[in-house]
């Protein structure tokens, strides 16, 4: 009993940050304190391990490959899924039979940005962020971010590697854009704190990235690795203000990108998803952020290419991240962990912080009384009429004035009559 007050103790003396609990703290925190000690007393360390790693797993995959997939889920005693491509209903199917056989319940995430139809057929899609910056009602972004989240509670999905909260202040920028509410840190803010709002209304984790800020990049950290070249006082200003807001309100993970950062890291070409100055000075410690930090996913070239198979996972993990997201070899990785923690490089204390505050979140995403999902009506329930009439406001909404030369809009006199004669088109070629 006193070792179980003393959790208590820490548990809140960790996520008590500025008079507020912790974003993966549930509101039955006695119980949650209990599970998750409970649920780590039994793991193995192969177990322990396994909970730091979240695959990727397609739906829609050639069903060989897809057995092959899940095979090394099981055996790995992988902690977390993330989807990809598919059907709804093909990938409810294949959580439900995952979720039924898993002893520690898997933590299922989407990278769904507008919505599930950025990866599932059969969904109609949300707007982009380019057009939810037009917006200047920011309750119908909350709005979204509810209906995305409806749509994820359905699917048994707990977590969305949304919203992006880069300020794209590069229009050259390759890979954020339109994905991007703007340039704006206090717009794009504001925008990003009410879709998070709405995902958490529909009991949704919510993820802000890519911390500290991709916007200001020429390059894609899918091929390369970017450069964000302010000093720290710009870095402030612009690329961390949105992240350092949305930690205070409460956010429940970051996901850390793949950048230089010469003004955090002075080591060339080192990525700041591998850099302890970045993940645990800045964010953890700084910006006093209590949730899950994940990295970007760890198959990208910009930090693939940078140590082998297993070696970045663990400088990964070093840095501060507590879950890794999609290793280009998961075996290697878990090998090189156990490897490491036998050799003393990775303290119990450290392996326990993380893997306790992913059980936590799994706690409070319901994974301790987890159910199986009705595939009936799916379909449908993707598309509420809710969701309809919203859609409907919002292209309505984010129609944008670019030029309008002669003041032709708005029109008038629309009730005036005239006549407009033309020559007739003899051709239609």
């Amino acid at each position: 009993m006193k070792q179980l007050y003393i959790t208590i103790i820490l548990v809140f003396t960790a996520s008590l940050v500025n008079g507020q609990a912790g974003p993966l703290v549930a509101s039955d925190t006695l119980g949650q304190v209990r599970w998750v000690n409970a649920e780590y007393a039994k793991m193995t360390l192969d177990q322990k391990i396994g909970q730091l790693f979240m695959v990727q797993l397609s739906s829609a995959a050639p069903k060989k490959q897809l057995m092959k997939q899940l095979s090394l889920i099981e055996d790995q005693q992988l902690g977390g899924i993330i989807f990809s491509t598919g059907s709804p209903t093909a990938q409810l199917r294949l959580t439900n039979s995952l979720q039924s056989r898993a002893r520690i319940p898997y933590l299922i995430a989407q990278d769904a940005e507008w919505g599930l139809a950025m990866r599932l057929d059969s969904v109609p899609r949300f707007p982009w962020n380019m057009s939810l910056g037009a917006i200047q009602d920011s309750s119908m972004i909350e709005r979204v971010g509810y209906e995305i989240g409806q749509q994820f509670s359905r699917m048994g999905v707990h977590m969305n590697f949304a919203p992006v909260a880069d300020s794209n202040t590069n229009p050259q920028n390759p890979i954020i854009g339109n994905r991007s509410f703007g340039q704006d840190p206090k717009e794009v803010t504001l925008r990003a704190m009410a879709y998070m709002k709405g995902l958490q209304q529909a009991g949704i984790f919510s993820c802000a990235k890519h911390f500290p800020g991709h916007g200001d990049t020429a390059k894609d950290s899918h091929k390369v690795l970017p450069y964000i070249s302010g000093d720290k006082k710009r870095l402030d200003s612009i690329e961390l203000y949105p992240f350092e807001m949305l930690a205070d309100a409460g956010i429940e993970s970051v996901m850390v990108a793949h950048l230089g950062v010469p003004a955090f890291e002075k080591r060339e070409g080192f990525p700041s998803s591998l850099s302890k100055a970045v993940v645990t000075d800045v964010l953890l410690k700084r910006l006093q952020f209590r949730g899950l930090v994940v990295t970007d996913a760890l198959n990208m070239k910009a930090v693939s290419t940078f140590a082998p198979p297993g070696e970045v996972e663990l400088k990964a993990f070093l840095a501060g991240n507590d879950l890794l997201l999609m290793p280009e070899d998961v075996v290697s990785a878990v090998a090189t962990f156990k490897k490491a923690y036998k050799q003393g490089l990775i303290s119990e204390i450290r392996l326990a912080a993380s893997v306790k505050k992913i059980l936590m979140a799994k706690f409070k995403a319901g994974l301790n009384q987890w159910e199986p999902l009705p595939e009936e009506g799916l379909v449908a329930d993707l598309d509420p009429k809710s969701a309809r009439i919203l859609r409907e406001e919002l292209f309505e909404e984010s129609m944008t004035v670019v030029k309008n030369d002669f003041a032709l809009l708005p029109l008038k006199n629309l009730e005036k009559k005239e006549n407009c004669l033309r020559p007739l088109r003899r051709s239609f070629q």
